[in-house]
């Protein structure tokens, strides 16, 4: 296209402080002199928070011990296990994003700011299914901070119920479907009348 544009990361500082991540390639021949100079990974892998994380053996392994360290990297970079860490960086910059959120819509004249608390569609499987609940610490800091939120997971888990054998067309691909949307509007329309 190009626009070389990625989503915006965030850090936090050694003060605390919510730091955004300037873009790697800020033009279009920015890449291109990091293509042809070999250094695209470099700069590509800079403030990546899973380099390295967890460590795993490389090299002339066995194909099982390979096989076993990419499942063992897929757990513990799973979302749940993200959640239950919240002395952790996702966990902390995801916090500090939202609070600057929130307190700039405040200042800005927002009457009231709220977060959408989104389910991807195998936790609201897991959730209808097994009863699976891993993400009530972030609930805890996000009320420690005043920050208003919509827990959109227990009404989806209810459609879901609901559709029984049609409980996939909430989702459309990797999005909510109109039939999912439309249960986040009366979240939100509820939440906007006062009655949430």
């Amino acid at each position: 296209t190009g626009f070389c544009a990625a989503k915006p990361r965030f850090i936090l500082s050694p003060s605390g402080e919510l730091e955004l991540v300037p873009q790697p390639f800020p033009t279009r021949d920015d890449l291109i002199t990091a293509l042809e100079s070999g250094t695209v990974f470099d700069r590509i892998r800079e403030h990546e928070h899973w380099l390295g994380r967890p460590e795993v053996p490389t090299g002339k392994l066995s194909s099982l011990v390979r096989l076993g360290a990419a499942v063992w990297v897929h757990w513990e970079r799973s979302p749940e296990r993200l959640w239950l860490r919240p002395q952790g960086e996702p966990f902390q910059v995801t916090l500090a994003i939202l609070e600057t959120f929130h307190r700039e819509a405040l200042s800005r004249g927002a009457e009231r700011a709220v977060v959408l608390v989104f389910p991807a569609r195998e936790d609201l499987r897991d959730h209808v299914e097994q009863g699976l609940v891993y993400w009530n610490l972030f609930y805890e800091e996000l009320e420690k901070r005043n920050i208003d939120y919509i827990d959109l997971i227990s009404p989806l888990a209810r459609k879901y119920r609901e559709l029984g054998e049609q409980a996939a067309s909430i989702y459309y691909g990797g999005h909510l479907s109109n039939v999912g949307n439309a249960v986040v509007a009366g979240e939100l329309g509820a939440w906007l009348a006062g009655e949430r």
